[in-house]
């Protein structure tokens, strides 16, 4: 299980993640400073001390999240959204393709973000529930372009132009974590709001102004026209948000009452593809690594229900994966899922059942030393030592450095007596 699954992980990166934000108020907050900035694509685009400040700091915020397991970190899954990413940039941004990185987040909320540096996450909640390619292309080319528009410079000048500093920096990043949908960020980012108090919880939910949401729309939309794909999928991404929001989140507060909600944008954005000139829609989806990245979604947030003891929503989440289409290695993962549902809510009656399923789970990814442990841990329970001893060193065979490997080995060292 990644260290962000487990809660003493969750704590400390938390703790780290906010220490980093909290360094960039010693930027102070003497002076005015200019909001009339020129964006990325443009050449005379300087690059000031307070952006360079935040470009840091975000790059520290991204070490803290990979270090504390919040990203899935697959090549296939991240040259798939590199290929989208560069893809949307070849319009006429193509000097930004070394600068934006995309992400897939172990988060179950419907949510993407987009750093200062030009990191994007794309939750693994959203991601699951997104039906196409085109849907995934004009959620990134919108993160794009708050990017691109340098929209959480912008925020933080202006928060610094009304602000103290320390506020203004947890306004500002704030912005960087706001919701496509309008939702709060997910339970990661909230967990960051929730140990900075309510102060933390009110502004990462807030999200960019209305005025820089409909701009960062408008940018995705000529995007996806740009570059073949069907304008129309910034509409169906935002109806698909409408379909998935909970009642809850439409229920803002006057704070942050100028953040648009779902159908204004929509309506926003169907005027934009109104006043596009007519262009054919000429890229064919990827539906194969589409489905693959879908299906992994689903698989990260079971991973994340089974760690809140919800072993009706991992399976509901296991089986959404297998049904759309997952990797052989995605499969792994379910399989050891499946058996660690088996395990924990079934007790010895699930031995059978959970054996099994690890015994898959080896099968599909022989390089898969959690489930060689827990297969081993079971059969020793069991009083199987010969098997359990084969499986646990294959787990400190495949996992050298792992913390308990000085308890496994003498586990191993009773079993071969």
């Amino acid at each position: 299980m990644p260290p962000a699954m487990r809660g003493q992980g969750v704590d400390r990166g938390v703790v780290a993640i906010c220490s980093v934000l909290a360094t960039i108020a010693v930027l102070g907050c003497t002076g005015c400073f200019s909001t009339n900035i020129s964006t990325m694509a443009e050449s005379e685009a300087a690059v000031g001390d307070d952006e360079s400040a935040l470009w840091r700091q975000s790059d520290t915020m991204a070490a803290a999240l990979r270090s504390h397991g919040y990203l899935v970190e697959e090549e296939r899954f991240a040259a798939y959204l590199e290929q989208i990413s560069d893809r949307l940039l070849a319009a006429d941004l193509s000097t930004l393709d070394e600068t934006v990185r995309v992400h897939l987040a172990r988060d179950p909320a419907l949510n993407a973000m987009a750093l200062p540096n030009g990191d994007i996450y794309v939750m693994t909640g959203l991601v699951a529930q997104l039906r196409t390619e085109s849907e995934l292309a004009a959620l990134l080319g919108h993160e794009i372009g708050h990017i691109v528009d340098r929209h959480s410079l912008r925020s933080y000048r202006h928060a610094r132009n009304k602000l103290t500093a320390a506020n203004a920096v947890v306004f500002t990043l704030g912005m960087g974590a706001g919701a496509v949908g309008g939702q709060a960020a997910g339970s990661v980012i909230a967990g960051m709001a929730g140990a900075a108090g309510e102060f933390w919880t009110n502004v990462l939910i807030a999200g960019y102004s209305q005025d820089f949401e409909y701009a960062a729309d408008a940018t995705g939309v000529h995007m996806l026209a740009a570059t073949g794909y069907d304008p129309a999928a910034s509409i169906e991404l935002f109806e698909r948000l409408l379909e998935n929001q909970k009642p809850s989140a439409t229920n803002e507060r006057p704070w942050h009452s100028t953040h648009p909600k779902l159908r204004d944008r929509i309506e926003h954005a169907r005027a934009t593809i109104d006043s596009l000139e007519s262009s054919p829609v000429v890229r064919t989806d990827d539906e194969t690594s589409f489905a693959q990245l879908v299906a992994r979604a689903h698989v990260e947030n079971a991973r994340i229900a089974l760690a809140h003891g919800d072993y009706e929503e991992t399976e509901r989440c296991l089986d959404e994966s297998a049904a759309a289409g997952a990797t052989t290695r995605t499969e792994a993962h379910a399989a050891y899922l499946r058996g660690e549902v088996a395990r924990r809510r079934d007790g010895e009656q699930g031995f059978s059942e959970a054996t099994a399923a690890y015994r898959n789970a080896v099968r599909l990814d022989p390089a898969f030393a959690d489930a060689y442990r827990e297969l081993g841990m079971l059969q020793r329970s069991s009083g199987r030592p010969h098997d359990a001893a084969l499986a646990l060193q294959s787990y400190v065979d495949l996992r050298p450095d792992a913390p308990d490997r000085q308890l496994i080995e003498s586990y191993i060292a009773v079993l071969r007596r």
